[in-house]
């Protein structure tokens, strides 16, 4: 309450100067004004910035898992291989083997600063959903590595989130 009280004070001494000298503010004061305004209106658009892109970066994970899980469920009870390739060129390819219009078959695209550092290709066997060979997918950003490892002789991964140093 004493801070509004003295806040009220000082807007009504600059009121009565301004009033009595006919003077309005000067070029720097409006030049800080503008200043203080626009860093102000700007810091929130900075910090939500990052905050999307943290989100994109969410999303696609949960999507490449679900898609993991949806080819190897596939493979599993259709007696069909299943094909995943991962393209450094920011692409993972997701589908039926030998089955190029199947409804399954999608691509998945890599969202803004998230980097695969190799090309992959990794089958899922028909009738098991094994995975055929052991595996780790990286994909890098710049604050963080995502990794997914496969297990050898399973359809089974780990997803692993590491610090980059």
């Amino acid at each position: 309450m004493p801070k509004i009280k003295g806040l009220k004070l000082m807007g009504q001494l600059l009121v009565d100067h301004l009033k009595k000298s006919n003077q309005g503010f000067t070029l720097l004061e409006t030049v800080l004004v503008l200043i203080v305004s626009s860093i102000v209106l700007l810091m929130p658009t900075l910090i939500a910035k990052s905050v999307i892109e943290e989100v994109k970066r969410n999303l696609f994970f949960e999507e490449f898992q679900s898609k993991l899980t949806s080819m190897q469920t596939v493979a599993l009870l259709s007696n069909e291989r299943t094909k995943i390739t991962v393209l450094k060129a920011g692409k993972i390819k997701c589908e039926m083997e030998g089955q190029p219009a199947h409804r399954l078959n999608k691509v998945l695209f890599l969202p803004e600063k998230l980097t695969i550092p190799t090309d992959k290709v990794f089958y899922f066997n028909s009738g098991t959903g094994n995975v055929s060979s052991f595996s780790t997918i990286y994909f890098n950003s710049s604050k963080k590595q995502y990794q997914f490892k496969f297990q050898i002789g399973s359809g089974r991964y780990f997803f692993e989130v590491l610090e980059n140093e």
